[in-house]
């Protein structure tokens, strides 16, 4: 049977890592469809990634609460804040904040609320932000989601 793993020096054929050599407006959208968590992941892809920290700046913030990476709340709360306070303060086009899970979305409501103010505050015009299966409701202040830049709101499981 043939061996199916490729060695080091046939990865890197011709001896050029071609990852590095991607420009960053490639870099970027590809970025912005990812995950956060696995978008920040990417900075081990490559050493000029690595030194870039280009998942800083992507226009996309994606949280999916089910993904198998966090494997407590408190996990998932300690990636969210952590991204976030490391994220360049640069604009967000899209941010989709997916809760869909049996840990009790009621002890994230405080921080509910402040992930939402982040993405309002960083001019988002695409907003998905979705509790489901059956979690009480989230509380919103009526002034909340007041923005000039929103374009799409899409909201469950949220009352004013």
């Amino acid at each position: 049977m043939a061996e199916r793993y490729c060695s080091k020096k046939a990865v890197v054929a011709g001896g050029e890592n071609r990852l590095s050599t991607l420009p960053e407006d490639v870099i970027q959208p590809v970025l912005s469809f990812l995950p956060s968590r696995r978008a920040a992941q990417t900075c081990a892809l490559a050493t000029r990634w690595r030194t870039l920290c280009l998942w800083k700046s992507v226009p996309s913030l994606r949280i999916d609460a089910d993904d198998e990476a966090y494997r407590c709340c408190h996990d998932l709360k300690r990636f969210i804040d952590g991204f976030l306070r490391c994220r360049d303060p640069t604009p967000l086009h899209e941010c989709e904040i997916l809760f869909d899970d049996d840990r009790g979305s009621e002890q994230f409501h405080p921080d509910f609320e402040l992930w939402l103010y982040y993405a309002v505050s960083h001019k988002v015009r695409v907003l998905r932000f979705k509790i489901l299966a059956g979690h009480d409701p989230l509380q919103l202040s009526a002034g909340a989601l007041i923005s000039d830049h929103l374009t799409t709101l899409v909201l469950r499981c949220v009352e004013f």
